[in-house]
């Protein structure tokens, strides 16, 4: 199920998302290149994901297989204090939009890593069911910081610690002038 939301003037929405274990993401869907190759393994994947996190065209983080609330903040300007400061994690990225911005889960990803024909922003002829949420945004580079406000053993299936309230929290700010994030794998992932 695709949802859209206009966030040019801003947006503070909290959604629940079941994602597949491994990780969720934000991304540019006009310039995320997704084919890896028909026959991908995970080790071509993680490299290509990480490779598009450097190229400021995603934000990938890991993320355990359960039934989660998630919260997307989007704000015209970089604040540095986290929305809350009750968090276990946090991580950063940047990425470059035209004037949308994807948010998904490991599905999309792996589908558009098949299959040449399928994209992170299209509903999936595999799994229509997965929720995806699609953010039309003022074109720019964003600063995303991703708060884990639960305990975790990273890569894990399951967190045994999963809080009840909002699991991560998605601050997406307009941020041109910020220094480059480099990336060395996707953050709270095993492979």
């Amino acid at each position: 199920m695709k949802l859209n939301h206009d966030a040019t003037s801003g947006l503070d929405i909290t959604i629940a998302h079941s994602p597949d274990p491994a990780f969720l993401f934000v991304a540019d869907p006009d310039s995320y290149e997704g084919f890896v190759s028909s026959d991908w393994t995970i080790d071509s994947l993680w490299s290509h994901v990480t490779e598009q996190m450097n190229s400021e065209r995603i934000a990938a983080w890991g993320t355990p297989e359960q039934d989660l609330k998630i919260r997307i903040i989007v704000r015209d300007g970089y604040i540095i204090e986290p929305p809350t400061p009750e968090f276990a994690a946090a991580t950063s990225f940047y990425v470059q939009s035209g004037g949308r911005l994807c948010f998904g889960s490991y599905t999309h990803i792996t589908m558009s890593a098949q299959f040449p024909e399928e994209h992170i922003d299209a509903e999936s002829n595999y799994h229509p069911d997965y929720s995806q949420h699609l953010l039309t945004v003022r074109p720019a580079r964003y600063r995303i910081d991703v708060y884990r406000h639960f305990g975790w053993r990273e890569g894990s299936q399951h967190a045994e610690q999963l809080n009840k309230g909002v699991n991560f929290t998605i601050v997406i700010s307009n941020h041109p002038t910020g220094d480059k994030i480099s990336h060395y794998d996707i953050p709270w992932t095993t492979r």
